[in-house]
């Protein structure tokens, strides 16, 4: 996900939570204060949750389905360009279980306790 598209959730969740309390910019609440009273998760952590479960369970999925072969899929066949790299769905993942992600993700067990 692009950070902007990031920032933009995050802010849009806090504009939300002081909608919901009937806060004002001018109360000059605290977003630890109206996180804690609105009880609600942060919809980063929310998407980083949902996004691992999805991957575990469509790894573990026969070969023939789209999902699996998109997600595996490599179309580059040369260098990628110069500059930062775009990150990719699979860089997360190899951060977070190492560069054998696929062979982590099909042990249900081990996949739940990196998550």
């Amino acid at each position: 996900m692009a950070t902007w598209s990031i920032k933009r959730l995050a802010k849009c969740q806090r504009a939300m939570e002081k909608s919901m309390l009937g806060l004002k910019i001018k109360d000059r609440v605290g977003n630890v204060d109206i996180r804690t009273r609105t009880k609600l998760t942060d919809i980063l952590t929310r998407i980083d949750v949902q996004k691992w479960r999805w991957t575990g369970h469509m790894l573990r999925h026969h070969i023939n389905k789209w999902s699996k072969q998109v997600t595996l899929w490599q179309p580059r066949v040369r260098k990628r360009s110069r500059g930062r790299q775009v990150r990719r769905w699979e860089d997360d993942l190899k951060q977070a279980a190492g560069p054998l992600w696929l062979r982590v993700a099909r042990d249900r067990t081990h996949w739940k306790e990196l998550e």
